[in-house]
């Protein structure tokens, strides 16, 4: 998703005043659903107030830093596009630019989600302003509240986070620190921001987990890990990582797989829609007869590495579509009837396995395009 930005007709004669000195003040920043004009005198269908951070100034370049939290949508829309709103000396407040997404993105009411868009100003001498307008949150003093609710803890926006989960947790009383731990890993997930601009860090203590784990819907610059604590033994149900959107890579590490999923495929462990993902010391042994989908099942993946992981007794141990899989010689497996099937005609998608020395026993299955080297 990218933002492609123009001034409205007041915004370029605003643009002159500020070549001229005037200094840029923004009294606020709004989303819409529609697609404004350049004449316009305000932004089409708009539907909330973002919140705004400090401007960071750089010659006559500033960055605007700007969050929209589906928790103060009133009602379901789709983003189509930003405002930015500004004080022209002589017109009063009036519609600066218009950043329009490239695709619209879903936004729903009350929801946990959180989107960061930083918006690029020219400004002269005088710098630019950033104001608090009586409609919304626009300084970074109010916008602490935004950061409190997302991270559920006041810290862990500007330090990374690290939560606990033990079998001696509680769900309700636990915070989730190694004094207090959390019960569940889902909990655990569940209490953290969707968009992380920190490293998250899930520690599981030793015990059996029954749990079918969901990972679903973060964003952000950093990178997330679940994973055994040093030297405990940690087994889980299933794992399921879905639309997660992480400039670094979601990590599973150091823990059984005992489980499969209850909805008829079968997976012990699976990825849709996710950029990065690594399972590191990653097992499963258990025995599944079912050859609907893999254990290890890898779809709509732009990138996933396996070290030190162990795939036996299956129908299909590793099953690829979509995706590309990197693997070494740490990789192992004994038992399976198919061993790698890369391409499905699940959306008649191939993929890409990179074996790397990596010894899962099994057939060997390719279609759709589907490649193993």
């Amino acid at each position: 998703m990218s933002l492609q930005g123009f001034y409205t007709t007041k915004g370029l004669a605003l643009a002159a005043k500020l070549a001229a000195g005037t200094g840029l003040t923004i009294t606020r920043v709004t989303a819409g659903s529609g697609e404004t004009a350049e004449s316009a005198a305000a932004l089409a269908q708009e539907r909330q107030t973002l919140t705004v951070g400090e401007a960071a100034v750089s010659g006559q370049s500033a960055v605007l830093p700007t969050t929209l939290a589906e928790a103060g949508a009133s009602a379901a829309y789709t983003l189509t596009e930003l405002g930015v709103y500004a004080r022209d000396p002589q017109e009063g407040e009036i519609l600066y630019q218009v950043f329009r997404l490239s695709e619209g993105r879903a936004i729903t009411a009350g929801g946990g989600s959180a989107y960061r868009f930083y918006l690029k100003q020219t400004v002269g001498a005088a710098g630019v302003t950033v104001t608090c307008s009586p409609a919304g949150l626009l300084t970074g003093e109010d916008l602490q509240p935004l950061r409190t609710a997302l991270a559920r803890k006041p810290d862990a926006v500007q330090g990374n986070i690290t939560l606990h989960v033990a079998k001696t947790g509680n769900d309700t009383t636990g915070d989730g620190s190694e004094s207090k731990p959390y019960l569940t890993i889902q909990k655990a997930l569940d209490s953290l921001p969707k968009l992380l601009l920190a490293r998250a860090d899930i520690v599981i203590h030793g015990g059996t987990y029954e749990e079918a784990v969901l990972v679903y819907g973060f964003s952000g610059p950093n990178s997330l890990t679940i994973g055994g604590a040093e030297n405990e033994t940690v087994k889980i149900k299933t794992v399921d990582i879905r639309a997660v959107n992480l400039a670094e890579a979601v990590q599973l590490r150091n823990v059984e797989l005992v489980g499969t999923s209850e909805d008829g495929y079968n997976f012990s462990v699976r990825t849709g829609d996710v950029e990065f993902v690594v399972l590191e010391n990653v097992s499963c042994t258990n025995a599944t007869a079912s050859s609907h989908w893999g254990a290890f099942r890898f779809t709509y993946t732009l990138f996933a590495r396996l070290r030190g992981c162990t795939i036996s007794n299956k129908a299909v141990a590793l099953d690829v579509a979509a995706a590309v899989v990197y693997m070494d010689s740490t990789v192992t497996g004994t038992g399976n009837t198919v061993g790698i099937r890369c391409g499905s005609g699940w959306g008649n998608a191939g993929g890409y396995v990179q074996k790397g020395g990596a010894n899962i026993a099994g057939e060997e299955q390719k279609g759709y395009g589907g490649q193993i080297w």
